[in-house]
C-alpha cells in the first residue's frame, strides 16, 4: 500500500541524507550505522542517534524575517527546517537565510511572525524518516518530535506501553506515521498513538497511516488529545481490531478517519468540537457504542453498534445496532437490525431492509426507500414523512405522521394512544386508530381489512379520498366512532365484501358523523351505511318508575342523555333522559322493571349536508340503521340525524 503522504521539507521531498533506515535482519545498532547499506538493528536505537533540534535566539519583526539570530555565521539553520517560538505561527519553515553583509545573520519564513520582540529563544526541528524494513519487538516509546516512522511492509510487535507516545509535548512541527506496516500489542494495558495529556493551543497537524493493528489492551487503540484545539489529524489504514478494547478517544480538533475497526469495549469517541469526516468500517457488539459525540461530522461509513451523536452530523452509510441516539440532522442509508433512533434533529433513512426503528424524544425521520417496523412511545413529538414500506406497532406520541408509500399495521396496532396528526397521501392499511385523540387526514387509499378504523377521544378522520373494507373478519365496522369522535367525510367509505351479513361501514357510539356534499357511501351486503353501536347492556336489578337501575354497573361512562334503551325483554323502547349515576338512568318512558334484559344504544349526531351517491341503490336508502331486528329508513335508533344541513 502507498502511503499516500508526501514528506516535503520547505516545498521539496525529504533528502536522503534525512532518511535512516533500519533492519530487523541486516543491521547493526552501530553509531556510524543508519544509511541504506549499513542500517540500524532497532527503531529504538536509531532515534538516539537523531540529534535533530536545538535553540537560539532571534528577533521577530511582524513579517517573514527573523533577525539577529545567535547562529554564528549562519551556519546552524537550513532551509527546510522547521522554527517555533513565542509569535511563530505552526508549521513555520525556514525557506531563504542570509549569507554575507547586513543579513548574514537572517532567515526568511513561510509565514509572517504575529508580533516584534527581541531576543526571542526560538527551537529549529529538522525532519527525518526511520524506514523500517522486517520483524521487531519493539521495547519503548518510539515518538520523538520531527521523526518520521515509515513502517514499510513491517512487523511490529509491542508490550505493556504506548507505542507512540506524545502526552508530555506540545507539537511544534506536523507528525507523520507511514507505510504499510503492521502492529501488534500483546499486553492489556496500552495504546498505539497517545496524546491524551498534553494541552495543544497551537493548530497542529497529524497524519497516521498504518497497514493493520491489533491489540489485546483494555484501553484505546488511538487516544488523541485533551486540550488540543485546532488539530487537523487523518488517519489511514486497514483494520484497527481491539479484540479486548476500545478503538479511538479523539477530543478537538478537524478528523479525516479512514480505516475499518473493531472494539470489543466501545468503538470511536468523539468530543463535542470535533469536526470532520469518517469512512470505512466501524462494528461494536449490537449494544455497544461504535461511534458516540462528533460535530458536524460527515460520515459515510457502515457502522455496526449502537451510536450516540452530538451536534449537526450526517451519516450517509449503514447505521445498525440496538440504540441510535442523533443530535442534529442525519441521513442514513442503510440500517439494517432491530433497535431504538433517538435524537432531536432530522434522520432520513434509504435502502434499510427489516429494520425496527423506535424514535423517541424530538426525532424527525424521513424513510426514504426499503422495509421498516416503526414504534414510537408517548414522549415522541417529532415529524415522520414515510417514502418506503413500513410496518408498525402500538404507537403513541403527539407527533405528525405523513405516509407517502405504503404503510400497513399487523394485530389490530396501529397508532395506539396516539395523539398527534397522521396524514395519509399513499397506502394504508389495516388502521387501528385505538384510544388517541388522533387527527386523520385521508388523501390517499386505505384499507380497513381485520380491524377497520377506530376514532375516539376528541379524535377526527377527515377523508378526502377512499376509505374501503376488505374482510372484517373480527366484527368491526370499517369505521367506528365512539364517543366525542367525529367522522369527516367528503369522499368515497365502500364495504366490499358482499358475503358479510353482519358488518357496516360506520358504527356509531355517541361521536358525530358528518356527509359532506360529495360523500360516496357504497355497501355490497344489503346492510345499512350507518349503524348504531349498543354501548351498554345488562339485566336490572331494581324496579323504579321512569328508571333503569343496575348495580355493578358503569352508566357515567357509557351513557349520554338521549341514548335509546330496549327492553328486550318486552320489545319496549324508551329514550334516556338523565345519567343519574353509575347505576342509575332515568327514561322518558316507564319500561322496565327488575330482572330484565336491555341494550342501551348511542346517540350520535349525523350530519347530512346534501344529496350524496347512494348505497346500493334499490332497497335501502342512503342513512339506515340498522338495530338487529329491522332497518328503518332514516331512523338512527338512538341517533340525531340533521338533513341538508348547512353546519
Amino acid at each position: 500500500m502507498s502511503t499516500g503522504i508526501e514528506i516535503k521539507s520547505a516545498g521539496g521531498s525529504i533528502s536522503q541524507t534525512q532518511k535512516i533506515y533500519v533492519d530487523s535482519e541486516n543491521g547493526a545498532d552501530v553509531a556510524t550505522n543508519g544509511n541504506l547499506s549499513s542500517p540500524f538493528l532497532t527503531p529504538e536505537y536509531a532515534l538516539t542517534q537523531i540529534n535533530n533540534t536545538a535553540t537560539i535566539t532571534g528577533n521577530t519583526n511582524t513579517n517573514t524575517t527573523i533577525s539577529g539570530i545567535s547562529d554564528a555565521d549562519n551556519t546552524t539553520l537550513e532551509v527546510g527546517m522547521y522554527l517555533s517560538g513565542t509569535g511563530i505561527p505552526f508549521g513555520t519553515i525556514i525557506i531563504a537565510k542570509g549569507n554575507e553583509g547586513s543579513d548574514a545573520n537572517t532567515v526568511t519564513l513561510s509565514k509572517s511572525a504575529t508580533a516584534t520582540a527581541s531576543g526571542l529563544t526560538l527551537t529549529w526541528i529538522k525532519i527525518y524518516e526511520v524506514r523500517l524494513n522486517g520483524s521487531f519487538v519493539v521495547t519503548s516509546n518510539l515518538f520523538k518530535e520531527g521523526v518520521y516512522i515509515n513502517s514499510g511492509t513491517s512487523k511490529i510487535t509491542w508490550g505493556a506501553f504506548n507505542l507512540f507516545d506524545s502526552s508530555t509535548l506540545v507539537f511544534k512541527t506536523p507528525y507523520k506515521l507511514l507505510g504499510s506496516g503492521d502492529y501488534f500489542g500483546t499486553a492489556t494495558t496500552n495504546k498505539f498513538f497517545n496524546t491524551s495529556n498534553i494541552n495543544q493551543t497551537l493548530n497542529f497537524t497529524l497524519d497516521i497511516e498504518f497497514g493493520n493493528i491489533q491489540t489485546v489492551s483494555t484501553d484505546y487503540i488511538f487516544s488523541i488529545g485533551v486540550g488540543q484545539n485546532l488539530g487537523f489529524i487523518n488517519i489511514k489504514g486497514g483494520l484497527a481490531n481491539a479484540q479486548f478494547g476500545k478503538l479511538g478517544a479523539f477530543l478537538s480538533g478537524t478528523f479525516n478517519i479512514d480505516f475499518n475497526g473493531y472494539g470489543l469495549l466501545y468503538g470511536l469517541a468523539f468530543s463535542f468540537t470535533t469536526r470532520g469526516i469518517l469512512k470505512g468500517r466501524y462494528q461494536t457488539p449490537s449494544a455497544v457504542i461504535v461511534v458516540s459525540g462528533a460535530y458536524y461530522t460527515q460520515s459515510t461509513a457502515d457502522l455496526n453498534g449502537s451510536t450516540s451523536w452530538t451536534g449537526y452530523c450526517t451519516h450517509r452509510g449503514v447505521l445498525s445496532g440496538s440504540t441510535q441516539s442523533l443530535g442534529g440532522d442525519f441521513y442514513i442509508l442503510n440500517r439494517s437490525n432491530a433497535g431504538t433512533l433517538t435524537g432531536n434533529g432530522t434522520v432520513s433513512l434509504e435502502g434499510a431492509s427489516s429494520a425496527f426503528v423506535n424514535p423517541t424524544a424530538s426525532t424527525n425521520l424521513v424513510l426514504k426507500s426499503g422495509g421498516f417496523a416503526l414504534t414510537f412511545n408517548s414522549t415522541w413529538s417529532g415529524t415522520i414523512t414515510n417514502y418506503a414500506t413500513l410496518a408498525n406497532g402500538s404507537n403513541a406520541g403527539t407527533g405528525v405522521f405523513n405516509n407517502y408509500g405504503t404503510f400497513t399495521t399487523s394485530g389490530g396496532n396501529g397508532f395506539g394512544s396516539f395523539s398527534g396528526t397522521v396524514n395519509n397521501y399513499g397506502t394504508m392499511t389495516l388502521m387501528n386508530f385505538s384510544s388517541g385523540a388522533i387527527t386523520f387526514n385521508n388523501y390517499g387509499i386505505v384499507y380497513g381489512t381485520t380491524y377497520g378504523l377506530n376514532i375516539s377521544n376528541g379524535g377526527v378522520i377527515n377523508n378526502y379520498n377512499a376509505i374501503i373494507s376488505g374482510n372484517l373478519s373480527n366484527g368491526a365496522a370499517l369505521i367506528t366512532v365512539n364517543k366525542n369522535g367525529t367522522l369527516n367525510n367528503y369522499g368515497r367509505l365502500e364495504f366490499t365484501n358482499a358475503a358479510d351479513t353482519v358488518r357496516t361501514i360506520v358504527d356509531m357510539a355517541n361521536g358525530k358523523l358528518l356527509l359532506r356534499t360529495g360523500s360516496n357511501i357504497t355497501v355490497a351486503n344489503g346492510k345499512s351505511p350507518v349503524r348504531i353501536k349498543i354501548v351498554d347492556s345488562g339485566t336490572t336489578t331494581s324496579t323504579s318508575t321512569n328508571q333503569l337501575i343496575q348495580t355493578g354497573q358503569n352508566f357515567t361512562t357509557t351513557v349520554i342523555p338521549g341514548c335509546r334503551v330496549h327492553n328486550t325483554t318486552d320489545d319496549t323502547w324508551a329514550t334516556v333522559v338523565s345519567v343519574d349515576s353509575t347505576t342509575t338512568l332515568t327514561l322518558d318512558n316507564d319500561i322496565m322493571v327488575s330482572g330484565e334484559t336491555y341494550n342501551i344504544y348511542a346517540n350520535p349526531d349525523v350530519y347530512y349536508f346534501n344529496i350524496t351517491s347512494n348505497c346500493d341503490g334499490t332497497t335501502y336508502g342512503l342513512l339506515q340503521s340498522f338495530d338487529g331486528i329491522a332497518p328503518a329508513p332514516n331512523d338512527l335508533v338512538g341517533g340525531t340525524l340533521y338533513e341538508n344541513t348547512n353546519y
